[in-house]
């Protein structure tokens, strides 16, 4: 999955991360396989951790600090054992002050849009809100403030079989704001990686189109080009 790859391409070896929930985190799980000395810090630990931890790409006593497991009969019974794996209430692991406290904290988490600005829709499809923001604003804030941070968002660029663009020119009214565009330092991509931090709003919306789908960027550039005007 090229989007794992180029999300996993952000993380280097010793980085503390967090994923959130969805299809996604396996596979960037996987993609994390050949890196080295990681912890995760995040409100869950899935199945999808046991090869990491197996490989040694995790390892040592708390280098997994979580709040809630999620598995089967085999994997409880591990975490219940396994000293790598450290369990700690909501009021612990997503306390900001703690997480910015942590070097090289990077914060991975799934966007459902992306807007020019870099505003995030996480939570909302068409109006109807089929998600929620969960833990991310806290993980997202932390992974700035610890030195070394990065608030990485992800996504497929496009949807309906390549037919809608999942990067637009701006949200939608009935789309919710899950993150401000303050919050987005990356954004990735199948396609690519676009580091927002530092940028202007010209620049941030040239790095977001080269990243979309390729049918759907001379489409964006337009859209932008006929906005600019109005700020």
């Amino acid at each position: 999955m090229q989007l794992a790859s180029h999300v996993a391409g952000i993380v280097r070896d010793g980085d503390a991360i967090q994923l959130g929930i969805g299809r996604m985190v396996g596979a960037v799980l996987e993609a994390l396989s050949d890196h080295r000395e990681l912890r995760l810090h995040a409100g869950m630990a899935t199945q999808a951790l046991v090869p990491l931890t197996d490989r040694g790409v995790i390892r040592g006593a708390g280098a997994a600090h979580v709040g809630v497991a999620l598995g089967d009969a085999a994997f409880y019974r591990r975490v219940a054992t396994d000293e790598t794996f450290l369990f700690a209430p909501v009021s612990e692991t997503h306390d900001v002050r703690r997480i910015a406290a942590i070097d090289n904290f990077v914060a991975i988490n799934a966007a459902l849009e992306v807007d020019l600005f870099g505003q995030i829709n996480c939570d909302t499809l068409g109006g109807q809100l089929v998600a929620g923001v969960g833990g991310m604003p806290a993980f997202a804030s932390g992974a700035q403030l610890s030195r070394g941070g990065r608030a990485v968002f992800a996504l497929l660029s496009s949807a309906s079989r390549g037919t809608v663009s999942r990067i637009v020119p701006r949200l939608n009214t009935s789309a919710l704001v899950g993150a401000a565009r303050h919050l987005a330092d990356i954004v990735v991509t199948e396609h690519g990686v676009a580091d927002l931090r530092g940028a202007s709003l010209a620049e941030r919306a040239k790095r977001l189109i080269a990243i979309a789908a390729p049918d759907h960027r001379e489409s964006l550039q337009e859209a932008w080009d006929r906005g600019r005007s109005l700020l």
